[in-house]
């Protein structure tokens, strides 16, 4: 197994060696919240074998995308934002051949179930179990009142677009809190090949 002592980020960091070898990650929580972390630091006296093997494994499910030629993934969510502070950009998404609606605002989430209690909550998305076997879609500062989430089957493959003013920053794309860079062709996601196993509490 692979232990994370840290946080959140540092669970998510680990997640990478974790998902690539196929290992069991669990974390102690050296921060604030730490919702992913199985123990809080002041447990540690108390961690023992036992404690460990009493810890389950919870499958989690990621969102896979390209970019730029390279297939990655995120744990939590994927973020399109505007690139500039008083403009706003526009997000089309699309499900095979059919439109699911575009979005005029501050961007839009798109959360794993493990992710959906973090940003996406935030934004007042709903919360999804581990094991529903879905993604949500969820509007950021919607201009016009259509920014309901949307929660779609993990089976299907989205392709989102973002398109600012004229003149004004590229849309940037951020994975579980890392900017990547700007979106300059459509970002199409789906489920990732792979699972994330994490260890839990019973």
């Amino acid at each position: 197994m692979i232990c994370a002592i840290g946080g959140d980020g540092t669970i998510l960091h680990a997640a990478i060696p974790a998902i690539r070898t196929g290992k069991p990650l669990f974390g102690i929580n050296m921060g604030h919240r730490g919702y992913l972390c199985a123990f809080h630091r002041n447990e540690l006296p108390a961690l023992d074998e036992q404690r460990l093997s009493a810890l389950v494994s919870s499958p989690r499910t990621l969102l896979g995308f390209s970019w730029h030629g390279e297939e990655r993934f995120a744990v939590n969510d994927i973020i399109i934002a505007k690139g500039e502070f008083g403009t706003t950009v526009t997000v089309s998404a699309q499900d095979g051949k059919n439109a699911l609606g575009h979005w005029q605002g501050d961007g839009m989430i798109v959360a794993t179930p493990t992710g959906s209690s973090g940003y996406n909550a935030s934004a007042g998305g709903p919360l999804l179990t581990p094991d529903c076997g879905c993604f949500v879609l969820n509007p950021l500062c919607p201009v016009e009142h259509n920014g309901n989430a949307i929660i779609y089957p993990d089976v299907h493959t989205l392709s989102l677009r973002a398109k600012t003013r004229d003149a004004q920053p590229d849309a940037q794309v951020y994975v579980d809190g890392t900017l990547l860079g700007p979106l300059e062709h459509a970002l199409s996601l789906h489920r990732y090949e792979r699972t994330l196993t994490l260890l839990i509490r019973a």
